[in-house]
Formats: structure tokens, sequence, C-alpha cells
């Protein structure tokens, strides 16, 4: 499961609903995930989660804060943000690319292919 910017409280959300229904999620990306305090948190701690971010500064990372929305995502109920598994040469608009930004890599760990 991805989920990407304001997506990434989806995923969350997601993930949770399916893992309480007995649906089991084994891995979940956030892609430079832009998320609020009700769905930061991933309640499975037997999921594999990696967190996309972009090298490149935009406004988004200004804004978003301002609005309420953090890039900070949650396991399990622990207080310790997850930390970033990778960092891409794009802006937040270049992010959800393939190429230069991580769907390439999130593909290639999801399916066990090469980029």
């Amino acid at each position: 499961m991805v989920g990407y910017s304001r997506g990434g409280g989806g995923m969350a959300a997601v993930g949770n609903a399916l893992r309480n229904m007995g649906i089991s999620v084994d891995k979940m990306a956030d892609v430079d995930g832009k998320l609020g305090r009700s769905g930061n948190m991933i309640d499975s701690t037997t999921a594999t989660l990696r967190v996309f971010r972009p090298d490149k500064w935009s406004l988004v990372q200004m804004l978003a804060p301002m609005v309420g929305l953090h890039g900070s995502i949650f396991q399990g109920r622990s207080n310790t943000p997850i930390d970033t598994s990778g960092w891409f040469d794009v802006s937040h608009g270049g992010i959800d690319e393939y190429g230069k930004g991580p769907l390439g890599t999130v593909q290639c760990w999801f399916f066990g292919s090469n980029p």
C-alpha cells in the first residue's frame, strides 16, 4: 500500500481498517506524506513501513505544518516517528515519479523486481 502527500493519512486509515478486518498489509510506503494527528499511526507492528522524502525544498514543506499537516508517521503506538528510508533528488511535486522519484524503488520492494 502506498500513500502520497495527503494520502499518507488515508494509507494509515485503510491499512488499520484492513488489519481490523483480519486482512494483513505487509508492506506500506509513505511517499512524502503530510499527515494530521488523527491519521499518523499504523497500528500494526508487523507491517514493514518505509518513508521516502524529497531532497529539494518546496513550499509544501513550509506550508503543510501551518495547516496542521506534518511528515511524521508512527507505528505500533510508538512515540518515535519512523525514520526516513530514502531521500530523492526531487521536490514534493516530483516525488511521485518513476525514475527520479521513489516509485520504481517501491515497486521493486513490493514485487521483488529490478528498477
